[in-house]
């Protein structure tokens, strides 16, 4: 495929290829959130940094039972466009997995449930008991995460899942797996520290006072996740194989893979600007987002080159062409963008209300 994704594909390919990488970069922003932030808020919880005055583990603590009800319901979209792009691959992963995979909704539950817990005041005044609910927060969403890896894995690794039904196993073995979730766990760093950014901006132009410490640990957490993030994908580029690195920067992907390259650069002008601004950090946090947009997009894109490459694609060009005359699509794009709206205005309502300074 010489053309640049998504061009090149029949219409109806295009067009769920398209919508499925839009709809995955919503949900990945709330993901990162999610996965992010609880990293963080143990490691402050560890070191005793979760006093009153704390101004992010109280953030964390309030908005992530919401960010991940956000994830979940971001990610739906997504998970119906996947089905419909690799039916075969995806169900026989899921199948072979069988057990583990399903264990992923009560792990997401019990997740959900420990967030709520951070709130109250009985775990609240307890440092030890809040140390074991975030970690065990933390354990259910890395391993969902671990879930998805091995599933995306398994499904575009169809030599595997003949040998793998005839041992039994519900365990697929992939060297890639660990190194991959080390990336997109890091590398989920900067977009919380960009999403934080925002709120305390907003709360300072609502007149709540944030010192310029804060933001600075919020600077200092964007870049660090872009160099461990960087780090750790040029060890994975280096584990997956020149097929693999080929096809990253082949025709397909290139663009998007030179936007998120150019995005990281973006980021860390943002984020240095936002450690050494004593005001107008509107300016440096917008730029700092409009990087990462281009990171997560392009990284998403380059992300699902690699999957159609590893399969027989064009074999699946009859099944979309055959769901898009299902019709619906519309449908879903007209509800899609009235929920999106919805759900914007009762995020800007809920900012609103915390930002209120106590009377």
């Amino acid at each position: 495929m010489d053309a640049p994704f998504p061009f090149g594909f029949p219409g109806p390919t295009a067009f769920y290829l398209a919508t499925y990488v839009l709809t995955l970069v919503s949900h990945v922003v709330f993901m990162n959130y999610v996965l992010a932030g609880t990293g963080v808020l143990l490691v402050r919880q560890i070191r005793g940094k979760t006093g009153t005055s704390d101004v992010l583990a109280d953030l964390l603590r309030d908005w992530l039972p919401f960010a991940l009800s956000a994830a979940i319901t971001a990610g739906i979209a997504p998970l119906l466009f996947i089905q419909i792009l690799y039916k075969k691959a995806f169900y026989t992963a899921n199948l072979l997995l069988f057990h583990r995979w399903m264990l992923i909704l009560p792990a997401l539950i019990v997740g959900f449930y420990l967030l709520y817990a951070q709130k109250t005041a009985f775990v609240k005044a307890r440092p030890r008991l809040r140390v074991l609910v975030t970690t065990g927060a933390l354990a259910s969403f890395l391993f969902t995460a671990l879930s998805w890896t091995e599933n995306y894995l398994l499904a575009r690794s169809e030599n595997a899942w003949a040998p793998m039904y005839a041992s039994k196993s519900m365990i697929y073995e992939n060297r890639e797996i660990l190194p991959r979730m080390l990336l997109w766990t890091l590398g989920a760093l900067p977009t919380l520290a960009a999403l934080l950014g925002w709120q305390l901006h907003r709360r300072e132009r609502a007149g709540v006072p944030v010192d310029k410490a804060t933001f600075q640990r919020i600077a200092r957490i964007g870049l660090g996740g872009l160099v461990v993030a960087g780090a750790c994908a040029a060890g994975y580029a280096m584990l997956v194989g020149p097929a693999a690195r080929a096809h990253a920067v082949g025709p397909m992907a290139l663009p998007w893979f030179v936007a998120a390259v150019v995005g990281v650069v973006v980021e860390c002008v943002g984020f240095v600007g936002l450690h050494r601004a004593e005001a107008n950090r509107g300016k440096w946090l917008g730029i700092a987002s409009a990087g990462l947009f281009f990171v997560i997009l392009g990284t998403t894109v380059v992300r699902e080159v690699l999957r159609i490459t590893a399969v027989d694609f064009a074999a699946l060009y009859a099944e979309h062409a055959r769901a898009a005359q299902v019709s619906g699509r519309w449908l879903f794009l007209g509800f899609f963008l009235v929920n999106a709206v919805l759900a914007t205005w009762a995020i800007r309502t809920a900012l609103t209300r915390a930002e209120r300074p106590a009377a």
